[in-house]
């Protein structure tokens, strides 16, 4: 970690000083914490895991001292490499670096089709897709600074700039609407497993993030020419099933956005309503393994986290949160819906004692914001953490 940092903010001491020394010793707590303090020689920190060491050197650059603690098992951030924004492995190995030191655990990528798959030469074709051999180097990075590497992809929607690709007509087996696959085909079946592999021989995490959220046309394009109506509950399930059971051969553990549990559960399809009843049959085949991310950017009410919170282990699900670094759709990160959004959903997660968090960086529409800008955010979401 030292090294790979030193290469990033290199800090030479002053031959003169005589307390320049920095010193590490382990601390025995629970989540995640660190301890800085000065003394005559220079400074200690005291921490629990790489990531906290990380953010006790951030905080000793920073010169700041005292106890810091988190609930948290997963502090982390999403970055989204789908919409014009794939980073080269330098610039990686940058933001990486920032996030250590910020005292972030997680990273998770979000990639739609901006990774190479073997026998599918157009999945994102033109789109700066990342090759197996940079996602290895990323991870080396990133398992350095105390980071765990996590996969983001969709296995059922917002596949589009695939599906437009129909070559020979090998779209017309697994399309069904423009973003959406076609449920049930052995092709279907075989892409999704094609994604998995690539995810779980390239990184060290076991864990991967199957997507599946905003799917609200799925069965009504072209598999409701072929098949007939069926409702949308038991499609998405079918493909949340076999999708498990593809990670589970590879011994991944699965999550995925839960909004679609939600909305169909009322005609609207509004995510955050609090009366929505998931169908106990519908709860019933949601495979053992597949935790859900109820991801909210949007409201400003900590009683609303709370409830909505509730409502998840009303039905039995214990949910990951996924809050939002405002940069998307905008030339520059939005301060004051961050924070207005950022702390009460922090808070009502320390209420309830919810374990894992991360923040999502959006790049809707091209990836238009500047994105330094949206370090304010990080490094708020990063302090409200601990």
């Amino acid at each position: 970690m030292l090294k790979l940092l030193q290469e990033f903010i290199p800090v030479t001491p002053s031959p003169d000083a005589q307390n320049n020394l920095l010193r590490f010793e382990r601390l025995e707590a629970d989540g995640l914490a660190c301890e800085v303090t000065f003394d005559s020689q220079g400074a200690i920190i005291r921490y629990n895991s790489l990531a906290t060491a990380a953010r006790g050197l951030g905080n000793v650059l920073a010169g700041l001292t005292g106890l810091e603690t988190s609930p948290f098992t997963m502090n982390g951030v999403m970055m989204d490499i789908s919409r014009n924004k794939v980073f080269s492995l330098d610039g990686l190995r940058k933001i990486f670096c920032r996030l250590a030191l910020l005292g972030f655990n997680t990273v998770l990528l979000y990639a739609e089709d901006t990774y190479e798959l073997s026998d599918a030469p157009y999945f994102g074709y033109m789109r700066g897709r990342l090759t197996a051999t940079e996602v290895r180097q990323a991870d080396d990075i990133a398992n350095s600074l105390g980071l765990e590497l996590i996969g983001c992809i969709q296995t059922l929607g917002h596949l589009e700039q695939y599906l437009r690709w129909n070559l020979n007509g090998y779209h017309q087996k697994i399309q069904d609407t423009s973003s959406v696959l076609m449920v049930g085909p052995e092709e279907t079946k075989a892409l999704v497993a094609n994604m998995l592999d690539f995810w779980s021989t390239n990184l060290r995490s076991r864990r991967l993030h199957i997507g599946m959220d905003e799917t609200h046309d799925l069965g009504r394009g072209r598999y409701l020419d072929h098949y007939g109506y069926t409702p949308g509950y038991e499609l998405f399930n079918r493909q949340l099933q076999m999708t498990c059971a593809l990670c589970a051969e590879r011994g991944l553990r699965p999550m995925l956005w839960d909004d679609m549990f939600f909305r169909l559960g009322n005609p609207e399809q509004a995510y955050y309503s609090l009366t929505t009843k998931i169908p106990q049959d519908v709860l019933d085949k949601i495979p053992a393994g597949g935790q859900t991310v109820y991801w909210d950017y949007y409201n400003r009410d900590q009683q609303f986290y709370e409830d909505f919170l509730q409502l998840h282990r009303d039905q039995g699900l214990e949910p990951i949160m996924g809050s939002g670094i405002w940069i998307w759709s905008k030339l520059w990160f939005d301060y004051d819906k961050a924070l207005n959004t950022l702390r009460p959903c922090v808070n009502a997660c320390r209420k309830l004692q919810v374990r894992e968090i991360f923040f999502t960086m959006w790049n809707d529409d091209g990836a238009i914001c500047h994105f330094d800008s949206a370090w304010t955010g990080l490094v708020k979401a990063a302090d409200l953490a601990f």
